[in-house]
């Protein structure tokens, strides 16, 4: 019965994130304080519960998802960038984005938020 219990909760968490909207609040660029923006991320995913897709006004981004009791992971590389949205209960998000230039060094964005 636990193992029916915890598969049901873990397919339930990961219905929940079929289709949602991300608000993101807080934008934290490098070493600098976080400041105040106005952010939002379409989140997608696959029936499988293993890829998705994260839109925003900066372009469609394919991910693999990993999911655990905590949280959901979608990671994904494009151009020069790589991306990690991460899921918590109780809708929490971060979204992190590194990416490097030869000439310029590593750029790298955390954005804090709500994802329904």
């Amino acid at each position: 019965m636990r193992v029916f219990v915890i598969a049901l909760t873990s397919f339930c968490l990961a219905g929940a994130a079929a289709a949602q909207t991300c608000t993101f609040v807080s934008e934290c660029v490098n070493e600098e304080p976080c400041q105040a923006t106005e952010f939002d991320m379409d989140v997608k995913t696959s029936d499988d519960y293993a890829s998705g897709t994260l839109s925003s006004v900066a372009g469609d981004v394919e991910t693999r998802i990993t999911n655990t009791q905590a949280a959901s992971f979608y990671s994904g590389y494009q151009s020069d960038s790589f991306h990690l949205l991460t899921l918590f209960k109780a809708n929490i998000s971060k979204y992190t984005v590194h990416t490097v230039w030869a000439d310029d060094g590593v750029l790298s964005v955390t954005y804090h938020g709500r994802c329904v």
